[in-house]
């Protein structure tokens, strides 16, 4: 085989070079936010109950796709916003559970006055779902946030910032109380490289029958 670089005026022998293995990566094995049978059921009740996702379900799920397609800092922004509005709505749904009296307004308004971090520290003894390095992550991911909005920080693309984005996002999740919000991953899609870095991988392909 031979190849020219001068529309056929002077020809070369073909001689490839490192050897390029092609090959699907799929950087998860773990299929539990995907949908399985059971949530196909609960979603019917769901929509025969009417049920209408609030602002803040909306938000935190947009903020894990953006986070997911490495968009770091419109998946934090977006993340804090969920945050806030999640609060707000575990306070008023605590007020109306015990029954609006002047007790309960006045530590919701104490609440309101405390920094973002200050009240993921202070709900999250009240949540049992979530971890204490996921509060942790939370934490580290919203103060963040300022310096993204005002001072134009980038996130590196690292493992790390995923990890607190997705702390953060555990947390609104407790906050909002539904039975479990899913949050499947983006498709790492095909995937190109030299046989040396494949090496010791370990490949795995969705199953092909019984999965949703």
């Amino acid at each position: 085989m031979k190849w020219s670089l001068d529309d056929g005026a002077h020809w070369k022998d073909f001689i490839p070079g490192e050897k390029i293995i092609y090959g699907i990566a799929v950087l998860h094995t773990d299929y539990s936010e995907y949908l399985d049978y059971n949530d196909w059921l609960e979603l019917q009740k769901l929509i025969d109950d009417k049920y209408e996702p609030s602002l803040a379900t909306h938000l935190v799920a947009q903020a894990n796709n953006l986070m997911e397609h490495c968009n770091f800092e419109f998946a934090l922004v977006t993340a804090v916003t969920a945050f806030e509005i999640a609060v707000e709505e575990y306070l008023r749904k605590a007020w109306e559970d015990k029954g609006a009296n002047e007790e309960i307004s006045s530590l919701i308004s104490a609440i309101n006055k405390l920094s973002l971090i200050n009240k993921v520290d202070l709900i999250c003894v009240s949540l049992n779902d979530v971890s204490l390095d996921c509060i942790e992550h939370a934490k580290k991911a919203i103060s963040k946030r300022n310096k993204v909005v005002h001072e134009g920080l980038r996130l590196p693309r690292t493992t790390d910032t995923k990890d607190k984005l997705r702390g953060l996002i555990s947390v609104i999740d407790a906050l909002l109380g539904l039975p479990k919000l899913r949050h499947p991953l983006a498709n790492a899609g095909n995937a190109i490289g030299l046989p040396k870095q494949w090496k010791g991988k370990k490949l795995s392909l969705p199953p092909t029958s019984g999965s949703t």
